[in-house]
């Protein structure tokens, strides 16, 4: 069982986005994309999804084509954390949070709160229940999403792992929420679920993926185990920057410190 694209493309208004991309996404491991601006990182992510339809190639859950499952089934299985969000409404937090339930199997409102406030805790702003949506901060936004889209497949239903499908979930965080918030989806992969993640930091994939995929101009550069990947080589192609990788003393995972390419 896996959430799998292979040779997968998608073209544009004449433009090719992306082109013979292969990625796995396996149950119990977060896989982190990475790659410059415009390489094609959320399209690749956008065709995981079922969110758009490649041109070419395969995009498969369980085995079976994305196009062959229900809207309703594939919501039950993989959520999705997009970029941008553009909620205006003055919902309370919770109310936020429930709009991922809509696709799951309903329970009474007492244990339906329970998942709710499960979610919030898991992404870490349990304080923020009874709060307005539209009177939080970025980052706060963003954690009541990401505690959405955990609450849509918060509940195993047997039907198989689950997905979380997460474009730049670090972006407007702050360095200590941009742990925790990859430390929730580490979690969630804990149960045995797989976790596809967007970053641009190269060292935050180090400390959290057990799989990378490295995209430039629409293809996989590499892919495979983060510290394997992640060396300086490759950085300087896919990136343009130069790389040191450092194991600081103590620490569980290396360290990358960057400068731009060619700087003194």
């Amino acid at each position: 069982m896996s959430l799998r694209a292979q040779d997968a493309g998608y073209d544009s208004s004449g433009q090719m986005l992306l082109r013979q991309a292969s990625i796995q996404v396996e149950p119990g491991e977060v896989h982190a994309i990475l790659g410059p601006n415009g390489a094609g990182k959320s399209t690749l992510l956008k065709l995981l999804s079922g969110e758009l339809r490649g041109t070419r190639g395969d995009v498969s859950l369980d085995g079976r084509p994305l196009a062959q499952w229900t809207p309703a089934a594939l919501a039950r299985r993989r959520a999705v954390l997009p970029q941008d969000e553009q909620l205006g409404f003055g919902f309370l937090v919770e109310e936020v949070v429930a709009l991922g339930r809509l696709p799951c199997p309903r329970h009474a409102p007492a244990r339906e709160e329970v998942l709710l406030r499960e979610a919030l805790a898991a992404a870490g702003v349990a304080a923020l229940w009874g709060r307005r949506y539209t009177a939080l901060s970025g980052g706060e936004r963003r954690r009541v999403q990401l505690a959405r889209v955990l609450a849509q497949v918060w509940e195993p239903l047997g039907e198989g792992p689950r997905y979380l499908l997460l474009d730049e979930p670090t972006a407007s965080l702050d360095l200590a929420h941009q742990h925790a918030s990859l430390g929730a989806a580490r979690q969630f992969a804990l149960q045995g679920n797989g976790v596809a993640v967007v970053l641009h930091d190269p060292n935050l994939a180090l400390a959290h993926a057990d799989r990378v995929t490295l995209v430039r101009d629409g293809r996989v550069a590499a892919s495979g185990k983060p510290a394997e990947v992640l060396q300086p080589e490759a950085l300087r192609s896919v990136f343009g920057i130069d790389a040191v990788l450092m194991q600081p003393p103590g620490w569980a995972h290396p360290v990358i410190a960057t400068r731009s390419s060619g700087a003194a």
